[in-house]
């Protein structure tokens, strides 16, 4: 995994944030296993340390800590949408 990140965000059990994604966007788990949800899609994710998922240009998400402090690693603009969640 890349370490590059727009933005980090480091959550204790129980902290979550919100993510809105205007373009091409990748969350991944720097560190602990991150629960996410997506808007408009009733599957909950995780992310173990390492793992990441794209997100499509519009697409909302909530990530969350599970169990233990987790740090969220952000990084959008990205031009390739391979693998991009609708």
């Amino acid at each position: 995994m890349s370490t590059q990140c727009t933005a980090m965000r480091h959550l204790r059990p129980g902290q979550s944030a919100r993510i809105q994604a205007d373009e091409a966007t990748r969350l991944a788990a720097a560190r602990g296993t991150l629960w996410v949800t997506l808007d408009h899609d009733r599957r909950d994710l995780l992310l173990a340390p390492g793992e990441s998922l794209w997100l499509a240009p519009g697409t909302g998400a909530v990530a969350g800590a599970l169990r233990r402090e987790a740090t969220l690693c952000v990084r959008a603009g990205l031009h390739s949408q391979e693998g991009v969640a609708a």
